[in-house]
């Protein structure tokens, strides 16, 4: 698992580029995933993150996607809008555990 420092800050990474500790995530974590994955992260991408990080945090729970844009005052779907399509993607930006939901 390589370990990355970014803004000075450390955190390990998997293979496929997920955070490897959950716990470890932090605001340099997402923007760091995010410029990787050819992401700019907007103030609609940090409501989200914000809002999946508190439930998940709170939680522990992976399916924070269902109710993630209404806590963050956003549309309906609005994860898939911001992240290309995939609620994997926005997983791996937000430092979340990948889950099993389709793409």
């Amino acid at each position: 698992m390589p370990t990355v420092e970014f803004k000075d800050v450390k955190f390990e990474l998997d293979k496929s580029g997920y955070l490897n500790d959950p716990k470890t995530w932090s605001k340099e974590v997402s923007e760091y995933i995010a410029d990787k994955e050819g992401i700019t992260l907007t103030e609609d991408h940090w409501k989200i993150i914000e809002a999946a990080r508190k439930f998940y945090d709170k939680y522990n729970c992976d399916e924070m996607h269902l109710m993630a844009c209404k806590d963050a005052g956003l549309e309906e779907g609005c994860i898939k809008r911001l992240f290309g399509g995939s609620i994997r993607q926005f997983e791996k930006v937000a430092g979340i555990e990948i889950t099993w939901a389709s793409s």
